[in-house]
């Protein structure tokens, strides 16, 4: 079997898995949608907001009313340690907050997002000032000082491991991949600069005993890079006509495998160690694909993946077929999406652009939405969503210009 370890993915994902109530397959996102970071992270086929008006939805965000005026910045009265505290012992199961439960709301905080797996996860997310930012999402904290070096508005983040030491793989407008060591929280060596047009979505993981960074681009091409050597592995994979807007990484049958989406509205698959696309493009969108995730569902590896048709799909990637019925509920294009495990139960979460701007909950188990309304809305297009645990308590993070965290522990 291919060696990918847990945090493979996050690129427009993240791959985490927890102990606990709450098993986490992998959260992705979109590297389309930076309009965030589409990633979710969304630079996708969205124009980019207008930085006043970017401002001033910002502004509705910060205040629960929607009240104009700036983001409140919040600054703790004591300063944190640059490593998250202790985890508190987990709740008991009938102790946690109610499926739906609006836990926590924080103003200026949104965007690009992956989660890094640690005892006590943290995320680093991508700020309006082009930095990378550590933040602890269970205390509202920076933990640490920002990451700087991108010139542009970043559209995706990845998390990977080099050499036993957590890594991010981030992606900018300007064409620039880079490389960030987060223990000593510098950048490693120069960026890559490989996607003229600009860089839509990045993935991390592992390929033949190396660790690989994967970017995507406007450009509709899909490189693979040696993160130690700094080399292209691999010829550029080519095939998608237009651009290329989410990628993920995966194994399938033993072999890593990258999942793209793209403006042509298809699903392919790509064998990375020949550089060879997987059988014909899964189609079934019928608008561009803008954010993949990928998973297992009943030890079957699947994608799960969003469109501006409005629509969920699933598929399986070992035979390239649709699962179930496609998931509606969304008035606005499908931004992001993320598939995990809460108490047993397989989920998808998934949010959207202008339309609803909703967070919204799927069973994959019926392939029904969980509830009645949407998981959660917000007064800017949805960029990134993930699912992990806090505290105990499994929990999605949802970012617009805002970030919004709530509770998904069961019964649902």
């Amino acid at each position: 079997m291919v060696d990918v370890p847990v945090w493979a993915l996050l690129t427009s994902a993240v791959v985490i898995l927890l102990t606990g109530v709450l098993t986490i397959v992998v959260v992705a996102t979109d590297g389309a949608d930076d309009g965030t970071g589409g990633d979710t992270t969304t630079g996708l086929p969205a124009p980019t907001p207008d930085p006043v008006d970017d401002a001033a939805d910002g502004a509705q965000d910060a205040s629960p009313e929607g009240s104009p005026g700036e983001p409140a910045q919040e600054t703790p009265a004591d300063t944190p340690e640059d490593v998250p505290a202790d985890p508190p012992d987990e709740p008991d199961e009938d102790t946690r907050p109610a499926f739906g439960t609006h836990l926590d709301h924080f103003p200026g905080h949104g965007g690009q997002f992956a989660i890094v797996p640690d005892e006590r996860p943290w995320l680093l997310h991508a700020n309006v000032d082009t930095d990378l930012v550590p933040w602890d999402p269970a205390e509202g904290f920076e933990i640490g000082a920002p990451l700087s070096g991108h010139t542009s508005d970043v559209t995706s983040i990845a998390i990977g491991e080099l050499d036993g030491t957590p890594v991010a793989v981030s992606g900018d407008y300007d064409g620039a991949v880079r490389l960030w060591d987060l223990g000593a929280r510098d950048q490693i060596g120069d960026p890559f600069n490989v996607h003229p047009e600009g860089v839509t979505a990045v993935a991390a993981g592992v390929l033949d005993g190396r660790a690989v960074a994967v970017s995507a681009g406007f450009d509709g091409l899909i490189r693979v890079w040696d993160m130690e050597s700094r080399d292209q592995v691999g010829s550029t994979l080519s095939g998608h006509d237009g651009a290329v807007y989410a990628v993920q990484l995966t194994d399938v049958d033993g072999r890593t495998v990258a999942v793209s989406g793209g403006e042509d509205s298809t699903v392919r698959r790509w064998d990375l160690s020949n550089g060879e696309q997987i059988g014909e493009p899964l189609a079934g969108h019928a608008a561009e694909v803008l954010t993949v995730a990928v998973g297992d569902l009943d030890g079957r590896p699947i994608a799960v993946t969003g469109s501006t048709d409005r629509t969920v799909r699933v598929w399986d990637l070992t035979d390239g077929e649709p699962v179930g019925t496609p998931l509606q509920g969304h008035s606005g294009a499908v931004t992001t999406v993320a598939v995990g495990e809460v108490d047993g139960v397989p989920l998808a979460v998934s949010g959207s652009d202008d339309g609803d701007r909703s967070v919204r909950a799927w069973n994959l188990e019926t392939f029904q939405h969980i509830g009645d309304d949407p998981l959660t809305s917000h007064s800017f297009p949805v960029r990134t969503v993930a699912l992990t645990e806090l505290d105990g308590v499994p929990v999605v993070v949802s970012a617009g210009i805002a970030m919004e965290v709530t509770s998904v522990a069961a019964p649902f």
